[in-house]
């Protein structure tokens, strides 16, 4: 790569912050470069992505289905009221997909859609997840995220 230095450590900062899930946006990483904050900025967004390929670094997309796999796990073991959560399975996988077709995945973290499928699995077979759910999370914080699928 022949790339001056100073451009590629800027990026080389913004991708550092991304991967070790401590991120901070563009404008606050510029607000510590000296000069014209537009043009670092359009030199960040040009180097980023070969920045990652010079690295051999893989993007990782999490999906809501191991989650699920862990909140059956826990219903098991922690909620013995549902008899056979496997029972879900396909109303679950279901929900999934037609989350998968929605801009579900930008707005929610993976376990929040899983937590909603299985809530709406457990709605259509008339069990009650409430013994479950609420002890563990609080009303806003359910309210916020079922908002999105109303």
């Amino acid at each position: 790569m022949r790339i001056p230095p100073r451009h590629m450590i800027p990026t080389t900062v913004f991708l550092a912050t991304k991967i070790e899930e401590y991120y901070i946006s563009m404008s606050q990483l510029l607000a510590n470069v000296k000069g014209d904050h537009d043009k670092a900025r359009e030199i960040v967004k040009q180097y980023e992505f070969l920045l990652m390929n010079e690295l051999n670094f893989d993007l990782n997309i999490w999906q809501p289905y191991r989650a699920v796999e862990g909140f059956l796990i826990d219903i098991k073991t922690r909620y013995p009221n549902i008899n056979n959560p496997e029972r879900y399975r396909k109303a679950i996988d279901t929900f999934l997909s037609y989350a998968m077709d929605t801009d579900a995945t930008f707005v929610l973290q993976p376990n929040q859609i899983a937590l909603l499928a299985i809530i709406e699995a457990s709605n259509q077979n008339n069990d009650s997840m409430d013994g479950f759910v609420f002890p563990v999370f609080s009303t806003k914080t359910l309210s916020q995220f079922f908002f999105f699928f109303i």
